[in-house]
């Protein structure tokens, strides 16, 4: 599934519930992305970084990857569709 990032027209307030050990690195991974979107490393619509380069940078699994991912979709930083 790829990812672009959002304009940023809408978004919402992040809110995470404590589900474990692996809740930790996925809010990790999700605040470090949203700090780079937001600070402009990646410009809007642009191609973000895919799954597979993520667990490579991160050293998580897929599903955390994918969970970070799916927060920031949520959020409204980025728009995944299946490519």
């Amino acid at each position: 599934m790829d990812a672009l990032v959002s304009d940023g027209s809408f978004r919402r307030p992040m809110i995470a519930f404590e589900t474990g050990m692996g809740d930790f690195k996925y809010r990790t991974i999700c605040e470090t992305l949203k700090s780079e979107i937001l600070g402009g490393k990646y410009s809007s619509g642009r191609r973000f970084p895919s799954e597979a380069q993520l667990i490579r940078r991160f050293g998580g699994s897929r599903i955390t990857v994918i969970h970070a991912l799916q927060e920031l979709s949520r959020i409204g930083l980025i728009v995944r569709r299946k490519g």
